[in-house]
């Protein structure tokens, strides 16, 4: 999986239809959402829905996101970088492990 196969609108589309139609989330004010907008101010939510959209966006396109950023996320320009960030991570472990698996 390539970074190259996501684009910025895609992911960010993605996760505005996450905020607006979940049932643990859902907000119809996510669909107005720019990318810089402040989750917490816009939208009025918290650490732990913007966790549920993480869970979503990984279920979604099976990465990892950083979990340990969650405070630090308040835009979706916030998930696209957490995003872009985890396929980053996944492929270099994914070019690791294929490296350490040849050397056996």
């Amino acid at each position: 999986m390539s970074i190259k196969h996501f684009s910025k609108p895609e992911i960010i589309d993605v996760a505005k239809d996450i905020l607006t139609h979940d049932k643990f989330i859902g907000t119809y004010k996510a669909e107005k959402l720019s990318p810089e907008d402040s989750f917490r101010e816009v939208l009025d939510i918290s650490s732990l829905e913007i966790a549920e959209l993480l869970v979503k966006m990984e279920e979604k396109y099976h990465v990892h996101m950083e979990w340990a950023d969650t405070g630090k996320i308040d835009s979706l320009n916030d998930i696209y970088n957490t995003f872009v960030s985890a396929i980053t991570r996944t492929r270099r472990t994914s070019m690791t492990l294929k490296i350490i698996q040849n050397q056996k």
